[in-house]
């Protein structure tokens, strides 16, 4: 990109430059230099855009019709719509690790989109849970694994672990499958 330099203009030179010069030419147009570098002067443009994207004089039409990115509102993001999938490993005495992925992608290790983490949720015992009545809330984690531990006085008892995806907005998602384990004593 070129810009003209100051003074210049698109016209032939004058009868100053033909009476110094009397066999030079007129250019067939005028003098450019290659535009400066972005460095100074978008640094200097840059706060005052941000003023212009967060004043709300400046409308949302006037500030695309200068160029100026216009923020868009968010979208609510909603509970989420499928139920985690539980493994449990248990490896260690008095200890089980649940891991957890999505539903709908179960060969990956991500969470839904719009999920926080997932609520865990469980009942020791000898007969599995008839309800959420019956269930104890764990924790809430963001990141698989989960490592549960528990008392000796639950070695041989059965773990039983319902889980559900929450959103940031503490929104619940449908529950999983019941997992199931024998605590090792």
């Amino acid at each position: 990109m070129y810009v003209m330099l100051r003074g210049s203009t698109s016209e032939p030179c004058g009868a100053a430059v033909n009476a110094a010069n009397p066999r030079a030419e007129p250019p067939s147009r005028p003098r450019m230099r290659p535009a400066p570098r972005r460095g100074g002067g978008v640094a200097a443009i840059r706060p005052l855009v941000r003023r212009l994207q967060a004043s709300a004089v400046v409308s949302d039409a006037e500030k695309a019709s200068l160029g100026i990115t216009v923020a868009q509102a968010p979208s609510p993001i909603g509970p989420p719509t499928t139920a985690p999938i539980c493994s449990i490993e248990c490896g260690n005495r008095l200890q089980q690790v649940l891991r957890f992925v999505d539903s709908a992608t179960p060969t990956r290790k991500a969470k839904p989109a719009g999920a926080l983490g997932v609520e865990i949720w469980n009942k020791v015992g000898t007969t599995p849970p008839t309800g959420e009545s019956d269930l104890r809330f764990v924790a809430v984690d963001t990141n698989a694994p989960y490592v549960m531990n528990f008392d000796s006085a639950d070695g041989g008892k059965t773990n039983y672990v319902w889980m559900r995806w929450v959103s940031p907005t503490g929104e619940r998602g449908p529950w999983s499958e019941q997992a199931q384990a024998t605590i090792a004593a």
